[in-house]
């Protein structure tokens, strides 16, 4: 019942703004009879983008609950950190973004994608060992090979090197 409260909201919106959209030209010539252009297209582009928009916060909403809280959730026997829930939601959001120029405003994104590409490309060769850390941090917190209270030894090439440590913490980084 938890996860349905979770839910409502955004599922919400979404049909609203959904009917919204299906009855729109009903809508606009039984409120806005006597509108300006600019306010039928100000009133026809809000609605298209928040049906977009709205899905995109239910659909964040549902992977949260249902994925990341729910499924992962229960493999992990622990709760799952707001990185992978905050980086899902920024690719649904762009996503949405994207829908958004293409349908509601009539524009090519091919260019975008393009362009977007090779700034990740360069992004991702510029930030190779943030994201080597954060990718081997993630697979330590999944796997749990260490817990709260083990003794490690970090090796180095010469005895007088090795560090020995207890795991205080286990964290991203």
């Amino acid at each position: 019942m938890k996860s349905v409260g979770r839910i409502w909201l955004p599922a919400t919106v979404f049909v609203a703004l959904l009917l919204v959209l299906l009855k729109q030209q009903e809508l606009v010539d039984q409120f806005l009879a006597n509108a300006n252009f600019l306010t039928r297209n100000l009133f026809t582009y809000g609605v298209q983008i928040g049906v977009w928009l709205s899905a995109a916060f239910l659909l964040n909403r549902i992977l949260a609950v249902f994925f990341w809280d729910g499924f992962i959730g229960r493999i992990s026997k622990r709760p799952v950190p707001r990185l992978p829930k905050d980086i899902t939601g920024i690719i649904l959001f762009v996503l949405a973004g994207l829908a958004i120029t293409s349908t509601v405003f009539d524009q090519d994104i091919s260019k975008m994608l393009a362009a977007s590409g090779i700034i990740g490309v360069v992004i991702g060769l510029a930030l190779r060992t943030v994201i080597l850390d954060l990718f081997m941090g993630l697979a330590i917190h999944v796997e749990r090979p260490y817990k709260i209270g083990d003794w490690v030894m970090i090796h180095q090439n010469r005895v007088e090197t090795h560090i020995i440590a207890e795991i205080i913490e286990v964290n991203w980084r």
